[in-house]
């Protein structure tokens, strides 16, 4: 009688380790779509983000270069005082 109830267990667990491998192929693969579809969303994001900053960038660039086209005597005053101002900070602070 042992080795009947053996062989109902066997034959009535196979069938549900084969669900569970599938189930758990299932999920892999389910895992593994949504893994990409996150990453691709990351990336597609930090291209957006790259390109603004870039344009930004350019655009704050240009301005200043302009500024100091228009204006170089102005240009030379703003620089010359916005170092001695980071250099009276900075020889306070060492």
């Amino acid at each position: 009688m042992a080795t009947n109830s053996n062989f109902q267990e066997r034959f009535t667990a196979a069938p549900l380790a084969h669900d569970i491998k599938n189930g758990v192929a299932s999920l892999r693969e389910t895992a593994t779509e949504i893994a990409d579809a996150v990453g691709g969303e990351a990336k597609a994001r930090a291209t957006a983000f790259s390109r603004e900053a870039r344009r930004t960038a350019q655009k704050t660039y240009k301005t200043a270069h302009d500024a100091v086209r228009a204006r170089p005597a102005v240009a030379i005053g703003v620089a010359a005082g916005v170092g001695l101002a980071l250099g009276l900070i900075l020889s306070r602070r060492g």
